[in-house]
């Protein structure tokens, strides 16, 4: 049986001068696409320092608990979720409420968490993951390598920005086609 009220972290008066602060909120439901995540971690990354200050897009529409990725095991499935069960351990990129006790995802944005990884490192691979797929495999590079005739028709890629996760796992998932990062 699951609780009815959770702990989170909750930003009170986001701007300047926000602060984070524990409160108890109540469990939220999985509507029927989504899942129900017992959280074990939290991923922490400038989208929630973003939401702290006020900068955060889209701000206005999220929760006042920051939290973009989570890792955990899944205790409750929406009607329409087929692909998860409860008791799968998963990883998932969330729009915010990652930083509490239950956290609802979408389930297509859920990961089955690699064997060789804790929760804790789970916790970091939902937006690398999700930015490498889209970036690279979607759009980029790796879609233009797996179209072509031949690897070699490939054409050089560059990648703008520091070298964060996103970057450089999109240059280990791109291993065959040439790639510069500025």
């Amino acid at each position: 049986m699951l609780p009815t009220e959770m702990n989170v972290v909750d930003i009170v008066n986001a701007g300047p001068e926000g602060r984070l602060e524990f409160a108890r909120h109540p469990v939220p439901n999985p509507r029927a696409s989504e899942v129900l995540i017992e959280v074990h971690a939290a991923g922490v990354n400038g989208a929630d320092l973003k939401q702290r200050e006020g900068l955060y897009p889209g701000q206005e529409r999220a929760s006042s608990v920051p939290g973009l990725e989570v890792s955990g095991v899944i205790v409750a499935c929406g009607a329409e979720v087929d692909q998860w069960s409860v008791g799968d351990q998963v990883c998932a990129l969330v729009f915010c409420g990652g930083y509490a006790q239950y956290c609802v995802a979408p389930a297509v944005q859920c990961l089955p968490i690699p064997k060789n990884l804790d929760f804790v490192a789970a916790a970091a691979l939902p937006e690398v993951v999700f930015t490498v797929c889209d970036l690279g495999v979607r759009k980029g590079p790796v879609a233009a390598w797996r179209n072509a005739a031949h690897p070699w028709e490939c054409k050089r890629n560059r990648y703008h920005g520091h070298p964060d996760g996103e970057r450089m796992g999109l240059s280990r998932h791109c291993n065959r086609a040439h790639r510069l990062a500025t």
